[in-house]
């Protein structure tokens, strides 16, 4: 998971970016899959991009990336305006051409999920003007590349989910966190059960070969450790 400035591109300008969530005990296939259905689907224009790290944080005992269960994939925006579609409701004529990347991407069985990236960061302050400095917000408050038949901007629910990975956070803490967000300022009205926007934040902690947490945010006693809580 932006507000404009004089140094923000036009939303008719630079890349679309998906970030691929896969299932964790599985991430040395993922590439080859992705590449798989890329290749079945025609889909070449595309590049893979590392997730960030806090290097200054990351313990030598992990092997960072390669073990995060995320691909970042990014494509000319152009090319979503001419080859590609992202609906993932029923196409619209203007699109049934294109190849729909949702459903090329639904033929993966290691993908757990698949969101348009507004943001990131090795820490929230990071990933908060990233998404600031974004362009994607104000190609969703056009949404031409969410098909004909989506509603209108004003009128679209939405809600905030807190996502994260080897940690957890009370219900307080994750207020704290969409809090960061609220300069997005969304129109439409709050719905918790089948909005038609999910923004997901997600937030990670660094994790071992196994999938769990190096530096656990709660002990045994479920105490937060201050030291670990403390690392991005």
């Amino acid at each position: 998971m932006e507000e404009s400035s004089s140094s923000t591109p036009s939303s008719d300008d630079g890349e679309y970016t998906l970030l691929i969530e896969l299932v964790h005990r599985h991430v040395g296939f993922h590439d080859a899959e992705l590449a798989s259905v890329w290749r079945m689907h025609g889909i070449q224009d595309f590049t893979f991009q590392e997730l960030p790290m806090d290097t200054r944080h990351h313990s030598s005992c992990s092997t960072g990336n390669n073990i995060r269960p995320f691909r970042i994939v990014t494509f000319p925006w152009t090319a979503i305006e001419t080859d590609y579609s992202v609906e993932d409701n029923e196409i619209s004529d203007k699109d049934k051409g294109k190849t729909n990347l949702i459903t090329a991407l639904s033929r993966c069985t290691l993908i757990r999920s698949v969101i348009e990236l507004w943001g990131c960061g090795p820490v929230l302050k990071d990933c908060v003007e990233s998404v600031r400095a974004s362009v994607s917000p104000h190609r969703h408050r056009r949404g031409c590349h969410l098909g004909a038949k989506a509603k209108p901007y004003s009128e679209r629910s939405w809600k905030i989910t807190i996502h994260t990975l080897g940690s957890t956070y009370n219900r307080e803490e994750q207020g704290d966190m969409r809090s960061q967000f609220s300069f997005l300022d969304f129109p439409g009205p709050v719905q918790m059960k089948c909005p038609d926007d999910e923004f997901l934040f997600i937030r990670e902690v660094e994790l071992d070969s196994n999938g769990g947490a190096v530096y656990p945010r709660h002990s045994e006693t479920k105490c937060i450790i201050p030291e670990n809580d403390a690392r991005p």
